[in-house]
């Protein structure tokens, strides 16, 4: 079979196929956006299949709302072109909320016409609606560059993780088998839960009365989502969190299993439900955000029933540190690595003294895992994921020189090996 996709493409034939008017080509390559993959003899421009899908990218962030310059820096500072899912899947999310978006204005426009057809005049109050709708309009940059965020910080633990049950089926294993200790037909009290009976013990006919769960800063759910199948049904559980945009990535994440949960916007330092309401509350890697930590646990002591057990997970302060060792070995004012200071108030080495002050019989549990990265790709998308450091603040040089650095590394070791140190405490009231 022939190999078709070193083919190249003069740009005309580019142009044609791609729908684009030549001349718009000749100004993407002028600004840096799309540079062709190659040139003739004769210093003509030859595009390859792959400057298809760069095209693609730049097309739709146009439609989205981005401008050429927010653009140029998205596909200058974009080093693994060839991941086009990731590209695409983020485009497809911000896609979806411009269409919310559109769909909202289009109901202005609809109220206002409608207004007109039934009182036969016009309610310029209508016209205000829909210039409202039009300028809510969202920071599209900044949503994309969130997205994109966010997945870089999922990708580099999903893919490169030595420990493969993960942070979340292994967390809730942990809950479960915590509370088979108190809920008698949710399994023996001395028999360890393992992936083997997980599902055994899920399904079975609990005769005891509900069991009330509180997770504080819930998130998008993904605890509860990714461990769907074995909820008891005796589980009673109310997801919260500071944020109402969480709360709805949450709802939007659990989908059609949403109706299993309540959902509350909820300050942790101030928790509005009636003392000893719950028989157990989570806090996942939350506690480290809340400015008032003792506040937040008083808070958390006080909705707990007697016997009720809080469970406060949290990081290391040895977590990722190759991570902030790579970023103080160049010396470029525009990186940083202070946003990883963010989890001092609330760390594995300090949390057993800060707990046991509002909690009996507290215990720490790691979760034993490391990172081996085989990709500097995903190191360089992780250290731009963190809050302080962006692509666009660095040159060219700069950047290329941290990419060689890892890429050596890589080279000569195989992978770079990354800590993890993950762990959560458990406490009686």
């Amino acid at each position: 079979m022939k190999d078709t996709s070193k083919k190249l493409f003069t740009t005309g034939e580019f142009a044609k196929k791609a729908g684009v008017t030549i001349r718009t080509l000749r100004y993407y390559d002028k600004i840096g956006l799309l540079v062709p993959s190659s040139h003739n003899e004769l210093g003509h421009r030859l595009y390859s299949k792959e400057d298809f899908g760069k095209l693609q990218k730049i097309l739709t962030l146009k439609f989205i709302g981005l401008s050429l310059e927010d653009i140029a820096n998205i596909m200058k500072y974009d080093l693994n072109h060839k991941d086009f899912k990731k590209s695409l899947e983020i485009q497809k999310e911000i896609m979806k909320k411009k269409i919310k978006h559109i769909q909202s204005i289009i109901k202005a426009i609809d109220e206002a016409a409608d207004t007109i057809d039934f009182n036969k005049e016009m309610d310029w109050d209508k016209f205000i609606n829909i210039i409202s709708a039009i300028n809510s309009d969202k920071n599209w940059t900044q949503q994309y560059e969130n997205a994109s965020n966010l997945r870089a910080r999922i990708a580099i633990h999903e893919l490169f993780s030595t420990n493969k049950e993960g942070w979340m089926p292994w967390f809730f294993k942990e809950l479960k088998q915590e509370l088979s200790m108190i809920s008698p037909n949710c399994g023996n009290h001395n028999e360890k839960i393992n992936n083997e009976n997980i599902s055994e013990l899920s399904n079975l006919d609990l005769k005891q009365s509900n069991i009330k769960i509180l997770e504080l800063g819930c998130g998008d759910a993904s605890l509860w989502n990714k461990n769907f199948n074995h909820i008891p049904s005796n589980w009673e559980i109310t997801l919260t969190d500071f944020s109402e945009g969480m709360l709805k990535d949450a709802k939007k994440n659990l989908r059609e299993k949403r109706s299993r949960f309540n959902f509350k916007i909820v300050n942790a330092e101030n928790i509005p439900f009636e003392e000893e309401s719950f028989n157990v509350v989570i806090a996942n890697h939350m506690l480290y955000h809340v400015p008032n930590i003792n506040k937040a646990l008083k808070e958390i002591n006080r909705v707990l029933k007697s016997e009720g057990i809080l469970f406060a997970s949290t990081v290391g302060k040895n977590h990722m540190k190759e991570i902030r060792e790579i970023i103080s070995t160049f010396d470029i004012y525009n990186l940083t690595s202070e946003s990883w200071e963010i989890t001092d108030s609330f760390q594995l080495e300090n949390g057993l003294k800060i707990v046991s002050e509002y909690f009996n019989m507290v215990e720490l549990k790691r979760y034993k895992d490391n990172l081996k990265v085989t990709d500097p790709v995903y190191i360089l998308d992780y250290i731009f994921s963190m809050p302080g450091n962006n692509k666009v603040n660095l040159s060219s040089k700069d950047l290329k020189k941290i990419y060689d650095y890892l890429e050596d590394n890589i080279k000569e070791k195989e992978n770079i090996y990354i800590t993890k140190d993950t762990g959560y405490f458990k406490g009686k009231k």
